[in-house]
C-alpha cells in the first residue's frame, strides 16, 4: 500500500506531556474560573442531551463570545480550539500548491497544516531582536503570489507584538487572505478584531485557553465578514463543537467582566514574572539575556559558551520537576504561574546560574 509522502514524511508536533511539580511550559493560565463561574459550568453541561447532537450553529456560544469580543454573533465561527480553524482555513481557503506567507520564528502549527494541505510555505525571518519586519511580509507575500498570509499577533513564541495601525497597513496593502491569530490579545491592546467588518480580507483567531483558563474544553473563535464567517460555516463539519463545550464556553464567556478580570489577573502574574526575570538576568548578565515579551510568558536566552546553554539550563529545570520550553535550542520561554511558581522557577535559575559561575 502507498501512503502519500506528506504523511510518511510527517514530523508530528510533541505536546509537552511531562509532569512537573511546576508545569510552566504550556503558556496555560496557572488558574481557572472561579467558583461561581464554575457552578454555572456545571448547571449549564448537566442540562446537555446526551442523546443529541450539538447545536450546529452554536448559537449561545456565538452570542457569548460577540459579547467579550465586541462583535456581533454574525462575526464569528466557532471551532475546536483554533487549531482546528487554521486547519480548516488551510485546506479550504486555499488550493493544493497555493503559497502561504509566515514568519520563521511563528506559532509552528501554521507550517504543520500547510504541509498537511500541501500548499508551498514561504517563511520570512525576523530582525535580531525577533520582531516580525511588515515589509518583508508584504514583499514576500507579492513576490509569491500568496493566497494567505498568516501570523500570531502577540507572537507566539517570541512575545513581540505589532501595533495596530501596523496590522491594519499590512491588511490593506496585502492582496490576499490576511489571518491574525490573537491568542494572546488578552494580554496586550492592540486587537483588530472590532475592524472585521471593515476588510474582505481579514480574519482574527481567538480562543479560550490562554487567558480564561479554559485550554481543558478546546475552544477558539474565527472573527471576520459574514461572507467569510459564511465560508467556514459551509467547510467546517457540521457538529465540530462539542455540546459540553458549547455549554461550558458560553457559561464562561457570558460574564464577560469575569473574563476581564482573570485576563487581568494572569498579566499581573506575568507583569511580575519577568520583573524577576529582567533582576536575573541583569545580575547574571555575562550568562543569560532577558528580552521583552507582552503576552503572559517570558522569553529568556542563555548565552552558549563551553558547556553552558539552553539546552543545559532546560534540563537542570527539568532535574528540579520544573517545566519550561525550549525553543530552537536557544530560548527558555516560561509560561507565567502564580506567585510561588514565578518565584520557584526564578530561584531555581538563579540557582542554576549561580552553581555553574562558581564552577568556573
Amino acid at each position: 500500500m502507498k501512503l502519500p509522502d506528506k504523511l510518511t514524511h510527517m514530523e508530528p508536533y510533541t505536546p509537552s506531556v511531562d509532569h512537573f511539580d511546576v508545569k510552566l511550559d504550556a503558556n496555560e493560565n496557572a488558574v481557572t474560573v472561579d467558583e461561581e463561574a464554575q457552578a454555572r459550568i456545571l448547571e449549564a453541561i448537566s442540562k446537555v442531551e446526551l442523546n443529541r447532537y450539538p447545536d450546529p450553529s452554536a448559537a449561545a456560544l456565538r452570542r457569548a463570545a460577540a459579547g467579550v469580543f465586541g462583535v456581533r454573533a454574525e462575526n464569528i465561527g466557532c471551532g475546536c480550539g483554533s487549531d482546528e480553524i487554521i486547519s480548516i482555513l488551510m485546506n479550504n481557503f486555499l488550493s493544493r500548491g497555493d503559497t502561504v506567507v509566515m514568519s520563521e520564528f511563528d506559532f509552528s502549527m501554521y507550517a504543520f497544516y500547510a504541509h498537511n494541505a500541501e500548499l508551498r510555505v514561504v517563511s520570512v525571518p525576523t530582525d535580531d531582536k525577533l520582531r516580525i519586519n511588515p515589509d518583508a511580509l508584504l514583499d514576500a507575500v507579492r513576490r509569491s503570489h500568496a493566497g494567505m498570509l498568516i501570523f500570531s499577533n502577540p507572537c507566539n513564541p517570541t512575545g513581540q507584538g505589532l501595533p495596530r495601525d501596523v496590522v491594519r497597513r499590512i491588511i490593506e496593502k496585502a492582496d490576499c487572505l490576511v489571518v491574525v491569530d490573537e491568542a494572546y490579545m488578552d494580554f496586550w491592546s492592540q486587537s483588530v478584531a472590532d475592524e472585521v467588518d471593515e476588510y474582505d480580507n481579514l480574519i482574527v483567531l481567538r480562543t479560550c485557553s490562554k487567558a480564561y483558563g479554559l485550554a481543558a474544553i478546546r475552544c477558539g473563535f474565527l472573527l471576520a465578514n459574514e461572507k467569510l464567517v459564511g465560508y467556514y460555516d459551509t467547510v467546517r463539519s457540521p457538529y465540530n463543537v462539542n455540546s459540553f463545550t458549547q455549554a461550558a464556553g458560553a457559561a464562561v464567556l457570558s460574564d464577560p467582566e469575569m473574563t476581564r478580570r482573570m485576563a487581568q489577573a494572569c498579566t499581573r502574574r506575568a507583569d511580575s514574572l519577568r520583573l524577576m526575570a529582567r533582576g536575573l538576568c541583569a545580575e547574571h548578565a555575562w550568562y543569560i539575556d532577558y528580552i521583552p515579551t507582552v503576552t503572559n510568558f517570558a522569553l529568556l536566552r542563555p548565552k552558549a559558551q563551553g558547556g553552558w546553554s539552553a539546552a543545559y539550563c532546560y534540563e537542570q529545570l527539568k532535574n528540579r520537576s520544573i517545566g519550561v520550553r525550549l525553543l530552537k535550542d536557544e530560548y527558555l520561554r516560561i509560561t507565567a504561574g502564580t506567585d510561588a511558581e514565578n518565584s520557584a522557577v526564578i530561584l531555581a535559575l538563579d540557582g542554576i546560574l549561580t552553581e555553574w559561575e562558581e564552577s568556573r
